[in-house]
């Protein structure tokens, strides 16, 4: 499974996204997302990152240069899945997720992160929701739009500055829930690998796939069974 992470809106220039409570929204998704990363990773998906650190602009000659190269990253490396991080303002609280369709596979990731999210945080669920956003729209694969919080919500706001873990955590759970992956899954699959490659330490095989082809080999047979 590959997955692609949009860290939401541009460091400067085009595409900056709200401020709120000495808060600037391009510097809260980008943490948020690069801890996804880290979770994903650790369960061997791959990741597509379309800001690949905290000052990177993803064509910063306009907004919709930036909307459409975000969609182009995520078809271009044939992503099964693209998240887009963000955070809400206009006055509200809470946190919903958005699908560009209720029905098919965008909207039951929607419903499944938002769900997540709502069981690890304090927010007020305010549902998995449609809409005709670019970065959904222009996606080949089921892609989500998260707001996480309201960047101008005070409450709101201490948990989007002190609660990234929790976000990040909870958006993997949803991923995980609606790909059908479960930690027992994960364990039973590292303990079988490590124990043909002959490794005493089944949590580093994440990071040995690359340079043991072995491995590599097996958590692929393993992972297509799985599908």
């Amino acid at each position: 499974m590959k997955i692609c992470i949009d860290a939401g809106h541009n460091y400067s220039g085009f595409d900056t996204g709200a401020q709120g409570n000495g808060l600037r929204e391009q510097n809260i998704t980008f943490p948020i997302a690069d801890k996804l990363r880290v979770l994903l990773q650790s369960k061997g998906i791959s990741v597509i990152m379309t800001r690949a650190k905290l000052e990177d602009n993803v064509d910063n000659s306009s907004l919709n240069a930036s909307i459409n190269k975000r969609a182009q990253l995520s078809n271009s490396n044939n992503c099964d899945l693209f998240v887009s991080i963000h955070c809400n303002a206009g006055g509200g609280t809470g946190t919903e997720t958005y699908s560009y369709s209720e029905a098919g596979e965008g909207g039951k990731l929607a419903r499944a992160v938002n769900k997540a999210i709502t069981e690890k945080l304090p927010l007020r669920n305010r549902g998995a929701k449609t809409a005709n956003f670019g970065v959904l729209r222009l996606t080949n694969c089921p892609a989500i739009l998260v707001e996480t919080a309201f960047i101008d919500n005070y409450e709101d706001s201490l948990m989007l500055k002190n609660k990234q873990d929790d976000f990040a955590a909870a958006i993997a759970a949803g991923i995980f829930n609606y790909a059908g992956i479960t930690a027992d899954d994960i364990g039973d699959m590292k303990a079988y690998i490590a124990k043909s490659c002959g490794f005493s330490n089944s949590d580093a095989i994440f990071n040995l796939l690359d340079t043991h082809p072995y491995a590599a080999d097996l958590y692929k047979k393993w992972y297509k069974s799985y599908l």
